[in-house]
């Protein structure tokens, strides 16, 4: 009967991931969050994108978003990167989850499963908000009604 059974990592890649050794990865993501300064970030623009237009691109800040939100500046951190506040904490969970056993993770993996519907809708629709607000903060950029990092409290006064 287990032999028919297909395991939870061929069917869905979130399971696969999380019953998986590489999830060991997110810590690498964790400590270049919380080592790189949060304001200046690694002193050197990376970002392609930026330096070909001058206006940040959909993920332009996330780091430097995070490096704030562990430091307990959430202001500053949704300065940079307002989704920021969804995708660190998840980052964090995962890394925790990464400290557990194999064989809790695969039962967590396991159990996943009947929620995958809904975290797919989930996903996407951060996907979806992710790019439309990147979209949106670079032609903002561009036209100067915005400036990145973007001091939100001044555009709602």
């Amino acid at each position: 009967m287990d032999a028919v059974r297909s395991k939870p990592e061929q069917q869905w890649w979130l399971s696969a991931f999380l019953a998986s050794r590489q999830i060991r990865l997110c810590w690498l993501v964790l400590t270049a969050v919380v080592v790189i300064p949060p304001e200046r970030g690694l002193g050197v623009d990376l970002c392609l994108w930026k330096n070909l237009t001058g206006a940040p691109c959909p993920g332009c800040g996330m780091t430097r978003s995070g490096a704030n939100l562990f430091r307990g500046r959430w202001q500053r951190a949704v300065s940079f990167h307002p989704l920021g506040l969804i995708l660190h904490p998840l980052l964090l969970g995962l890394c925790f989850m990464a400290a557990f056993p194999q064989a809790i993770r695969q039962t967590i993996a396991q159990r996943l499963l009947v929620w995958q519907r809904g975290v797919a809708w989930l996903h996407a629709l951060f996907w979806l908000a992710f790019f439309a607000f990147g979209l949106f903060r670079w032609y903002a950029v561009l036209s100067g009604w915005l400036v990145f990092p973007t001091d939100w409290n001044e555009l709602i006064r």
